[in-house]
């Protein structure tokens, strides 16, 4: 009987009723077999671990640079801009004068302010029908049809 008590042990679909859990006679697995294993797992993890932590920081060294780098790139002086100007180009960035670094209206008053509406592209007032950014062209003069008066362009030597 003992040796059929055994078999409906092993052999669960013939009695569902007398299923109960087996403990385990083998013991348990040793994680390591030896101290050296152990040390040389732990310094594994250790070495890892400081590569990890040595990447994060290479990581956030390297965004602060190109932070300082933006920072520093938009507070320098617009003749020792970064933008490429177009070929041909009179005005610069910001829309002043290159040749002679003066901010001059398009009304060629050499004292006035801004005199028309603000500019959609830079916000300016001191450009005229164009916008002045990178602009190509100097206004050479304006004529006034019906009047003989004339004003020339004073950046320009004739």
């Amino acid at each position: 009987m003992s040796s059929e008590s055994s078999e409906d042990e092993y052999n669960p679909s013939t009695n569902r009723e007398n299923r109960t859990a087996r403990k385990s006679v083998s013991q348990p697995v040793q994680a390591y077999q030896t101290r050296r294993q152990a040390a040389r797992k732990a310094s594994k993890l250790l070495k890892a671990d400081s590569e990890n932590n040595m990447t994060h920081s290479d990581i956030r060294r390297r965004d602060k640079r190109k932070l300082t780098r933006k920072v520093s790139s938009s507070t320098t002086s617009s003749t020792a801009s970064t933008v490429r100007r177009p070929a041909g180009a009179v005005y610069d960035e910001s829309g002043v004068y290159i040749h002679l670094d003066v901010d001059m209206c398009d009304c060629l008053n050499e004292d006035c302010v801004g005199c028309f509406f603000e500019c959609p592209k830079c916000q300016s007032e001191k450009c005229g029908k164009d916008c002045r950014v990178h602009r190509k062209f100097l206004v050479d003069q304006i004529e006034y049809n019906g009047y003989d008066h004339v004003i020339k362009n004073p950046l320009i030597k004739n």
